[in-house]
C-alpha cells in the first residue's frame, strides 16, 4: 500500500522535444495519453524511457538491521536501508556493495537477492540485496547524516523515506518470527 507523500515528486510528464541521435523533433506515437513512445520525425528513432534501477542492502545482526539517515532529498532526514543509483557498467552487486561502502564505511559482500521493488506510479526499481561485513568501521558520511543498527522494535516505521525500506523491513520481521 502507497501512503500519499510516500514518494519523492515525479513530474506527471517529462517534456523530450528532440532527438539524441540526430536533434531533430520528435513526435508523440500515440494519443492514448502516455507520453511515450516519441518517434522521430527525421531518424524515425524511438524515444521509450525506462526506469532507473537502484539497488539497497539489508544487513543484520541479532534482532537489528542497519539503517541510515538521508542527507540529502529526496527525503532528507529520513530512514532507509543504505543504497543508491547503479552506474552504467556495474553489475548490480557491486552497486550495492559501492554504495553500503559509500555510506558506510563497511566493507561488504553480497549474499543474495532478497527482494525486487517496483511501484506503478514511482520510475525507480530497487534491487535489496543481504549482505554481510568483511570489515570496516561504521560511520556516517556526506549522503548520511547517521549511520545506525536499529532493534526491531525500535524502527523509525513513520520515518522511513521509502516503501522498498519498509516492505523490505516488514518481511525481514516476519520471518524472525
Amino acid at each position: 500500500m502507497v501512503r500519499s507523500g510516500w514518494f519523492p515528486p515525479v513530474p506527471d510528464e517529462i517534456t523530450y522535444r528532440y532527438c539524441p541521435e540526430c536533434g531533430s523533433e520528435l513526435n508523440r506515437l500515440s494519443d492514448a495519453g502516455n507520453p511515450f513512445p516519441l518517434v522521430c520525425s527525421r531518424c524515425g528513432g524511438k524515444i521509450q524511457p525506462g526506469p532507473k534501477l537502484a539497488c539497497a542492502a539489508l544487513l543484520t545482526r541479532t534482532d537489528s538491521v542497519l539503517l541510515v539517515k538521508r542527507a540529502r532529498e529526496p527525503k532528507k532526514g529520513f530512514w532507509c536501508l543504505p543504497g543508491g543509483f547503479v552506474d552504467q557498467g556495474e553489475t548490480l552487486e557491486s552497486a550495492a556493495e559501492r554504495e553500503v561502502e559509500e555510506e558506510t564505511g563497511l566493507s561488504v559482500w553480497v549474499h543474495r537477492l532478497f527482494g525486487l521493488y517496483s511501484y506503478p506510479s514511482y520510475p525507480i526499481v530497487v534491487a535489496v540485496y543481504e549482505v554481510e561485513t568483511r570489515g570496516g568501521q561504521l560511520r556516517s558520511s556526506p549522503e548520511c547524516l547517521e549511520a545506525r543498527w536499529f532493534g526491531f522494535a525500535e524502527i523509525p516505521w513513520e520515518n522511513l523515506a521509502f516503501p522498498s525500506t519498509a516492505d523490505s523491513l516488514k518481511i525481514l520481521i516476519s520471518r524472525q518470527t
